[in-house]
């Protein structure tokens, strides 16, 4: 049983690193589209599914989440949204 739960454990690292990349990548993305290409509608898309990929422990629900993890998903979908509504304004 021991061993089991070390594998899980390994596994569960695992997922929340690559999880953080992701979440970096697309974020870091969403900043390219913003300043170089003016583009409002490809960064909220990347906002948006960069939310996908949880960079805390997606296993711990939102109610057992520290304030400083949700006020960052929060911070994080209303400036996704703000893309949104720019690249609607824009069009």
């Amino acid at each position: 049983m021991k061993g089991m739960n070390a594998v899980k454990q390994s596994k569960t690292d695992r997922s929340i690193v690559i999880n953080r990349i992701l979440y970096g990548g697309l974020v870091l993305a969403a900043a390219w589209n913003l300043l170089f290409s003016e583009d409002y509608g490809s960064a909220a898309a990347n906002m948006g599914i960069a939310l996908i990929f949880d960079p805390f422990n997606p296993s711990v629900s939102w109610d057992q989440r520290p304030l400083y993890q949700r006020a960052w998903l929060i911070v994080h979908l209303c400036i996704g949204l703000g893309f949104f509504l720019m690249a609607l304004i824009t069009k």
